[in-house]
């Protein structure tokens, strides 16, 4: 689901630019939905604090994992 949204976000808003700038995205775009994530699935409760360890760990693990780095 981030992926999708990572990528509508780059495709409308042109913010791939450079790597620094899609990473800096992506990176607020995840802590961002795992905050909000907890307004719509019941019995989800997250802070702000643990949203962003949430999308450090993300994107270590994005990092890691071999893919498609092209868009």
């Amino acid at each position: 689901m981030l992926s999708v949204i990572d990528y509508l976000i780059a495709k409308f808003t042109g913010l791939h630019a450079s790597s620094f700038g899609k990473g800096f995205v992506g990176f607020v775009l995840a802590a961002v939905v795992l905050y909000v994530t907890q307004y719509f699935v019941a019995g989800y409760s997250i802070s702000w604090i643990a949203a962003i360890i949430g999308a450090l760990v993300y994107g270590v693990v994005d990092y890691f994992l071999p893919g498609d780095q092209e868009m």
